[in-house]
């Protein structure tokens, strides 16, 4: 990934784990913003990546301890590092190597970041916002798994090596969908969110009738945090940042 959607990618975390949140509380946004940056930029390595994830937990529990992270948003964030560090293992125990798990994983590394960002009371609520999630980002991780098909070793199985593309275009609709309607009766402070997200998926998987040799849905968690801000009355914030030069 270069090192320009790195940015873009670590920005657009930031912004929807903002505005998903609903709080002013910035610490996490920016902690999580900042291991994904550590995470896709390859070419940077002033550290090894184990050490300065080591490092932003360690930052993580003080900021805990002095009351400024919630204990909540640090057993998420920490769950989320610890999957991280068994999926990029570079050994039989890398969690990389079972075939089928890849975007399962992917998504459950990504929904337990989300999850973090926003301190839920009830089960039932909880239980909603972590499978409307996790629904969302199995398909980004499916989507990025495209243009991987040929480099990614054939015994993974991954979907688009499992799947022709246009099962997994109908799919990506689909669920999108079923995600949407979801939201609207059991999470409606998701709604602006995910449907600015769905519209923006399924436009790009309508446009790509052929099998593409890559499909970048990444901008889908941008497209989230501004439908999730101009529903809670964030536009004029919003329509300043989409109308700087990009």
């Amino acid at each position: 990934m270069s090192l320009t959607k790195t940015f873009l990618l670590s920005f657009s975390t930031g912004l929807f784990l903002c505005f998903f949140s609903q709080q002013k509380q910035l610490v996490y946004p920016c902690l999580a913003s900042f291991c994904v940056f550590v995470y896709y930029a390859d070419r940077i390595k002033i550290l090894p990546k184990t050490v300065v994830g080591l490092l932003l937990l360690i930052g993580s529990a003080l900021f805990s301890v002095t009351g400024i992270l919630s204990v909540y948003s640090l057993i998420h964030l920490a769950l989320a590092a610890l999957a991280a560090f068994f999926y990029t293992r570079q050994d039989k125990f890398s969690m990389r190597e079972v075939p089928h798990l890849k975007a399962y994983y992917i998504a459950l590394v990504w929904s337990l970041v989300g999850l973090g960002a926003k301190p839920l009371s009830f089960p039932f609520a909880y239980l909603i916002h972590a499978l409307s999630l996790f629904v969302f980002f199995f398909i980004l991780a499916v989507a990025s798994d495209v243009k991987d098909r040929e480099a990614d070793p054939k015994r993974l199985k991954t979907f688009p090596q499992v799947y022709p593309w246009n099962i997994l275009r109908a799919s990506f609709v689909a669920l999108m969908a079923v995600d949407c309607i979801a939201v609207c009766f059991w999470a409606p402070s998701l709604t602006g969110g995910m449907t600015f997200a769905g519209l923006f998926i399924s436009v790009k998987c309508l446009r790509h009738t052929k099998p593409p040799t890559s499909v970048d849905l990444d901008l889908a968690l941008l497209c989230f945090a501004v439908g999730m801000g101009i529903q809670n009355n964030s536009a004029p914030f919003v329509l300043t940042f989409l109308s700087l030069p990009h």
